[in-house]
């Protein structure tokens, strides 16, 4: 017997749209040479950042993480426009039966 059962997933499926819609955004998805329809996603802080330092100068980097349903059309290397600031996607995890998260950079 499985340790989740498809009732499980289920359930699953149905909390992850009900956390994504809570605090829905709307994004673009820009991905080498083309324009990806808007899609619905919830984006939150993941309390992680960390400061990098290049010939004397230093740049703060903020990450978030991206929440979307189980079609969520997300690839790394992604670019996107959320509360005005450019994001890039660094990590998509690979277990997506209840939803698709998603790491993301902050780059301006």
């Amino acid at each position: 017997m499985p340790l989740v059962s498809s009732a499980d997933w289920a359930a699953m499926v149905v909390d992850a749209i009900d956390i994504r819609n809570d605090n829905a955004v709307s994004i673009v998805i820009r991905r080498v040479g083309s324009t990806l329809a808007s899609q619905q996603v919830r984006i939150a802080g993941n309390g992680s950042g960390r400061v990098n330092d290049s010939d004397g100068a230093s740049q703060a980097v903020g990450t978030v993480v991206v929440l979307g349903g189980s079609t969520l059309d997300i690839q790394t290397g992604d670019r996107f426009n959320a509360n005005g600031q450019l994001y890039e996607v660094e990590f998509v995890q690979t277990n997506r039966r209840a939803g698709i998260q998603a790491q993301a950079r902050m780059v301006q």
